[in-house]
C-alpha cells in the first residue's frame, strides 16, 4: 500500500503492461505514484521506495533530467489560507 505522499520507482526486466493499459520494454523506468495497492508482477522490479517531501514558499529544488540533462527549478508555494 503506498500512501498520498509515497511512489516506488520501478524497472521493467521483460516487457510489461500494466492495468493503466501502459507498455513498457524491459529496461524502461518509470514512477508508481499512491495512494494505491500495488502487487509487483515478476518482470518489474522495485528500484526504490520514495517519499515526497513539502518546501515552504522560500525554499526551492534543482532537478535534471537524465535523458535531456535539461535542469529545471521547482519552487515551494504558499499554503492557501481558507
Amino acid at each position: 500500500m503506498l500512501g498520498e505522499d509515497q511512489a516506488l520507482l520501478l524497472k521493467a526486466n521483460d516487457y510489461y503492461k500494466d492495468d493503466d493499459g501502459n507498455h513498457y520494454k524491459p529496461g524502461s523506468i518509470w514512477m508508481k505514484n499512491g495512494p494505491c495497492d500495488f502487487i509487483p508482477k515478476t518482470m518489474v522490479q522495485v528500484v526504490e521506495l520514495r517519499k515526497s517531501f513539502p518546501l515552504d514558499k522560500n525554499e526551492g529544488i534543482y532537478l535534471r533530467d537524465k535523458r535531456s540533462g535539461e535542469v529545471r527549478l521547482i519552487k515551494g508555494q504558499e499554503e492557501s489560507k481558507q
